[in-house]
């Protein structure tokens, strides 16, 4: 479990990505870059591996007539006993930047994600991995999931050596119900430890709830027809056959508004969510994933 000072440093990292000075984290401006900075800094900082000279993954993507550069930040950490095996844990950090004189921070979308990718990168630098972990702050995932798509498409790793995506985004706002979802492709191997954890820990002051959000969004039509499998970088990964799990709250009035900023996190919700995944992530890596994949296959 995190201790209490990677749960407030979790907190503080939050506060940081939302602040005024990143300028919503738009790929391109120059409070974009900070952020990146500030994630590579972090990652320095507990000395993790990387694949590249430093921890930046830059790419190029086009967007209208246009030709643009966007740049992950990929850190590592390698695993114990299954060290080709991978789980990459991502969160994006770019969001919306700004509109008109207001700075679309981004507080729970996805400064909170980072954050707990960022915590999770510390407690496995304390506890290290069964499997070997990869730490994917992704960028203009706003914009078409591009850094997701561009992390496969260039990866010195193979695809076959993914066993799993953790997929972090929006996990500061669980609403009036305190809801936080963890969603899997249907039926997968490890669906059965999923629904156990959730019944196991799911309580009336935070709610762990398997699948989808579904309830109808009266603020928007269209968003309440997101679907969530489809909706954040997880939903790469899964085009190419890696199984994913998904942590999110749902969307609530401060989504894509300038009102999502750290004084609308619930940040006891925000540290309950955190502590939750890291169990779970810590169950699933003490798993063999690779013959559990292939196990289940072959059944």
């Amino acid at each position: 479990m995190p201790t209490d000072y990677q749960l407030t440093q979790a907190v503080q990292n939050l506060k940081i990505l939302a602040d005024d000075k990143m300028e919503g984290r738009k790929t391109g401006t120059p409070g974009h870059k900070i952020a990146a900075g500030f994630i590579s800094d972090a990652f320095s900082a507990m000395q993790l591996g990387h694949f590249s000279p430093g921890y930046f993954q830059p790419f190029t993507y086009e967007q209208g007539w246009n030709e643009k550069t966007g740049v992950n930040v990929v850190g590592l950490i390698e695993g114990s006993e299954f060290a080709d095996d991978y789980i990459v844990i991502s969160a994006h950090y770019d969001h919306l930047g700004i509109k008109g004189r207001h700075i679309f921070n981004g507080a729970d979308d996805n400064a909170s994600g980072v954050a707990a990718m960022l915590a999770l990168a510390n407690y496995f630098t304390v506890h290290r991995p069964h499997h070997s972990i990869i730490f994917l702050a992704t960028d203009v995932e706003e914009a078409g999931l591009r850094g997701a798509k561009a992390f496969l498409s260039s990866s010195p790793i193979k695809a076959v050596q993914i066993r799993l995506n953790i997929n972090i985004d929006m996990i500061g706002n669980g609403g009036k119900r305190h809801e936080l979802y963890v969603l899997t492709p249907p039926d997968v191997y490890f669906t059965p430890l999923v629904h156990q954890y959730i019944a196991a820990h799911s309580k009336a002051t935070f709610r762990l709830k398997a699948g989808q959000p579904r309830k109808i969004n009266r603020r928007s039509l269209l968003e309440s027809r997101i679907d969530w499998r489809r909706a954040s970088d997880h939903a790469v990964f899964a085009n190419v056959g890696i199984d994913y799990i998904y942590f999110g709250n749902d969307i609530h009035k401060h989504y894509h508004q300038p009102s999502d900023t750290f004084e609308n996190i619930n940040v006891d919700f925000f540290k309950s969510s955190l502590v939750h995944i890291t169990d779970l992530v810590s169950q699933l890596d003490r798993l063999n994933l690779r013959s559990r994949k292939v196990n289940s296959a072959n059944e």
